[in-house]
């Protein structure tokens, strides 16, 4: 004789919450790499989706994109005013 001991349900409406998650996640990713293969900075990735830029650099790293070089120089007053 078999004996069930254990019974399983699932949530639907929560399993179907879950999948949209999943599917919401899969498409930031996508448009933060393509931010970055487009050249946005690791500023305004940062703005928008709340990355730090650690999280943006290793991005950078996974899409095989070149390492950012830094801060862009700032011209001084007489490069300003030429």
């Amino acid at each position: 004789a078999s004996v069930s001991w254990c019974s399983v349900t699932v949530n639907r409406e929560v399993l179907q919450r879950l999948l949209h998650q999943a599917q919401d996640v899969e498409k930031e990713i996508a448009t933060v790499d393509r931010m970055l293969r487009l050249g946005a900075s690791t500023e305004m990735v940062s703005r928008f989706y709340g990355l730090t830029h650690q999280e943006v650099a290793l991005r950078r790293e996974i899409l095989g994109l070149p390492k950012r070089k830094g801060r862009h120089p700032v011209l001084d007053e007489t490069q300003d005013t030429e």
